[in-house]
């Protein structure tokens, strides 16, 4: 009898389907493995950098108190050590800007109250011996029976208008000596100075 070999498709097709199957979820699991091992790369890289970016914006904000903890990674444990030293220096930097504003600002006060002093006690006093001084001689002036008393009296309300107007310009020149710094230096700063400065004249007082 003769022997017929016959073909069964579904056959085929689920045998080929199971192996695409098997090959897929192989290749799913790679993936996913690939994944996984990138995602643990990457984070070791990439989380170290993210800090340093929020670093450097907590320095351009100005907190230059701002330090990070140095990563694993040995490239970027260098880069983040030279993060530190940079911040630090800016840190001690703004220290010693402070330092220097606030003794500019101590000497230009010193100046100043030199200044004032000077134009009060000397000057004022000086403008007001001459307003006297000329007021006497114009008393004087109109006791003469003299033709020329009207001239002397001219000439004493000339130098009594220029001492006044000595006096008004002594004035101004003081209230901005004494004013000056008080609307460029802030009042914690004020403060601090008034603070500092007070044991000097006030050694029993706490």
């Amino acid at each position: 009898n003769p022997v017929v070999i016959v073909g069964e498709p579904a056959d085929e097709i689920a045998e080929a389907w199971h192996d695409f199957s098997s090959l897929a979820v192989v290749w799913l699991a790679l993936n996913a493995l690939i994944l996984a091992i990138l995602y643990v790369v990457l984070g070791r890289v990439l989380d170290p950098l993210a800090h340093l970016s929020k670093g450097m914006l907590s320095l351009e904000d100005g907190h230059y108190a701002t330090r990070l903890e140095l990563p694993k990674v040995k490239e970027l444990a260098v880069i983040t050590e030279r993060f530190n030293t940079l911040a630090g220096a800016l840190d001690t930097a703004r220290d010693e800007n402070s330092r220097l504003y606030r003794q500019l600002i101590n000497v230009q006060e010193e100046e100043r109250r030199v200044i004032a002093d000077e134009l009060h006690d000397e000057a004022g006093p000086c403008l007001f011996g001459s307003t006297a001084n000329a007021s006497s001689i114009q008393n004087l002036a109109d006791q003469l029976p003299d033709r020329r008393t009207a001239e002397i009296s001219q000439r004493v309300g000339e130098i009594l208008s220029i001492t006044e107007r000595l006096k008004l310009l002594n004035g101004a020149l003081l209230k901005k000596l004494r004013n000056g710094t008080i609307s460029r230096v802030k009042l914690a700063e004020l403060i601090d100075e008034l603070i500092a400065g007070f044991p000097r004249d006030h050694p029993d007082t706490q």
